[in-house]
């Protein structure tokens, strides 16, 4: 059985080196807007941060569960055994329009496949 014996609750300042975007599918501002809540506040699911963590340690996803794990050899799952909340930005939090264009096979730009997306601007400080 899964039981949780203990709990360790850590908050982690992050500092962003290049523009993030976590688009939520939605075009009303760009082509590829930033997630927001309710009150129109970007934040990041807690669920982006665990995978891109995961991604950049490298975890296989036998390695020990940390992140979780399908049946193994003893047939028993594992929950995550960590837990990831959302990163809520504050208000004052800088958005900026980024410019991209479509590429060809052949990494040549088309034409007239201009498009924009929002971004959380560089040097963003936040509380995790």
């Amino acid at each position: 059985m899964n039981r949780l014996k203990k709990k360790i609750l850590c908050y982690v300042s992050v500092q962003f080196l290049s523009p993030v975007s976590v688009s939520n599918g939605e075009d009303n501002i760009t082509n590829s807007d930033v997630l927001r809540d309710y009150d129109g506040i970007p934040f990041i699911p807690g669920s982006s941060l665990a995978g891109a963590l995961r991604n950049y340690l490298l975890v296989d996803n036998d390695e020990k569960c940390i992140f979780g794990c399908t049946e193994q050899e003893d047939g028993i799952g594992r929950m995550s055994r960590l837990f990831f909340s959302d990163l809520q930005f504050s208000d004052d939090i800088q958005i900026v329009t980024r410019d991209g264009v479509e590429l060809s096979k052949e990494k040549i730009a088309v034409t007239e496949k201009k498009y924009e997306m929002e971004a959380v601007d560089t040097g963003q400080k936040e509380l995790l």
